[in-house]
């Protein structure tokens, strides 16, 4: 049963987390040749404020823009 676990700077609405997470489960069930039933996918938003690059936070590089 494998899980996958993604995680992302927090910006998607509700639908599409679950475009998301339908493709995922179809791909990763596709792939390795088992039932969408036995795949498992957790989403972790994390808060811009929370998520670094290049030396600063998402949030703080979406207010220079």
């Amino acid at each position: 049963m494998p899980l996958l676990r993604v995680s992302y700077a927090s910006v998607q609405n509700d639908e599409k987390k679950a475009e998301l997470i339908a493709e995922l489960t179809k791909t990763t069930a596709r792939v390795l040749g088992i039932q969408e039933s036995s795949v498992w996918i957790i989403l972790d938003e994390v808060p811009r404020e929370n998520w670094g690059a290049a030396g600063a936070s998402l949030a703080e590089r979406d207010r220079k823009r």
